[in-house]
């Protein structure tokens, strides 16, 4: 039987798309104020809390270690749950959060809120969900479909915080915290409502769900149970997660550092925002470029190809000097950023789209190792007087991972 008969190409809008869309204004709704436009409301919290922004920062870490004990629950009921209920929850936790953030007066409401109430909404909104769900309604054009799905991390980061910055002497943060919790309600949650659905059926088009030379994988026959001792037993999972521990740390650490590595080579603020911006188109462009590498190559040697990249610019930022230099080596370690697409397609391929939930939120759960990149990055500095150590220090290790990667087999 041909491919053609097989899954027979329906013309007209693919709601997977549709899905994609959603799940892409998910993220961006969860991570755009709480994470990416965090630093921007740092100085109004602090001065109205009357706390200092240090004991404000623990937020992110809050954040972070909520989100990695989470994942992997999340990701077992993202293979048992229909995606719509989890999104809805996720929004709606997300929404309340944006409101409180609003409301609040104390500092351990704003910790206990970044420490409970988000997590859990991002645990059901974000990569765990999205991605599990994308990769139902995909075969053909994951990679592509990942990766659009994964703008929702780093296009915010390019979009949101120049418009909130403009906003926020006319509204103050009060309003705008509660404005946006009012926008995901009334806007995102009937989205997710009317518009998510788990798998595609014979009417949307099975074309997107088969590869060539296979039947296309819906209905019963996606529902393949995968247990999480499976999950450890799989030679790619460990691979992947070598992989990408070493190069989101350097991604992070560099992220994290930017202003004072900059300041201490003697560039001022506005150079700090130029480079900010340059990483964060840096990571945008590798996302889709990424994801089209998936679909063309599969995702063992664009992975590697990525560490090898992002090393090289770890090594950059340590030893170049002046505006040019450091933008060379920003951008490069920016583009490692676009592991995302790479990383979810790879799961998914390993695991099925079935069980891909389970297997990557046991992925995330070790993202608490990668939080101390950017402090050790930092305590390096503080001890030797230099960047230099730290950076390349993590850039050997993005390396080494990038070879470990090249084990993997697809």
């Amino acid at each position: 039987m041909s491919v053609a008969a097989e899954a027979p190409r329906k013309f007209g809008w693919y709601h997977g798309w549709t899905i994609v869309a959603i799940a892409t204004l998910a993220q961006v709704a969860s991570n755009g104020m709480p994470v990416n436009a965090f630093t921007l409301f740092v100085v109004d919290w602090s001065s109205n809390l009357n706390t200092p922004v240090s004991t404000l920062q623990l937020a992110i870490a809050l954040l972070g270690l909520g989100s990695a004990i989470l994942a992997p629950f999340a990701g077992g009921l993202a293979d048992k749950v229909p995606a719509r209920t989890l999104l809805v929850t996720g929004l709606g936790l997300v929404a309340l959060f944006h409101v409180a953030i609003g409301a609040i007066f104390a500092t351990w409401q704003f910790l206990a809120l970044y420490g409970v109430v988000l997590p859990l909404g991002m645990a059901l909104s974000t990569s765990v969900i999205t991605n599990t769900l994308v990769s139902r309604w995909f075969v053909r054009r994951r990679g592509l479909a990942l990766a659009v799905t994964s703008f929702g991390l780093s296009g915010a980061g390019v979009v949101l915080p120049p418009i909130i910055a403009a906003l926020l002497p006319l509204l103050q943060w009060r309003m705008l915290w509660m404005g946006a919790g009012t926008l995901i309600g009334l806007v995102m949650l009937p989205l997710a409502f009317w518009l998510v659905r788990d798998r595609p059926t014979e009417e949307d088009g099975l074309h997107y769900v088969s590869a060539p030379g296979d039947q296309p994988v819906s209905g019963a026959a996606a529902h393949v149970e995968v247990h999480w001792r499976e999950v450890f037993r799989r030679r790619t999972f460990w691979i992947v997660v070598a992989t990408y521990l070493p190069l989101l740390g350097l991604w992070g650490g560099v992220n994290q550092n930017l202003g004072p590595i900059a300041s201490s080579r003697g560039l001022d603020q506005s150079a700090v925002g130029l480079l900010l911006s340059l990483f964060s188109g840096a990571q945008l462009g590798s996302t889709l470029l990424m994801g089209l590498l998936s679909d063309r190559f599969g995702n063992r040697r664009p992975l590697a190809m990525l560490a090898v990249i992002a090393a090289t610019g770890g090594i950059i930022t340590a030893l170049g000097q002046g505006m040019i230099g450091l933008a060379s080596g920003i951008v490069l370690v920016g583009m490692g950023g676009g592991l995302w697409p790479l990383i979810a397609s790879a799961i998914a391929n390993e695991f099925g789209a079935a069980a891909s939930g389970r297997a990557f939120g046991l992925t995330m759960a070790f993202l608490p190792i990668m939080a101390f990149a950017p402090f050790a990055i930092a305590k390096t500095h503080e001890m030797s007087g230099s960047y230099v150590p730290g950076l390349i220090g993590i850039a050997i290790v993005t390396l080494v991972g990038g070879g470990i990667c090249l084990l993997m087999k697809e």
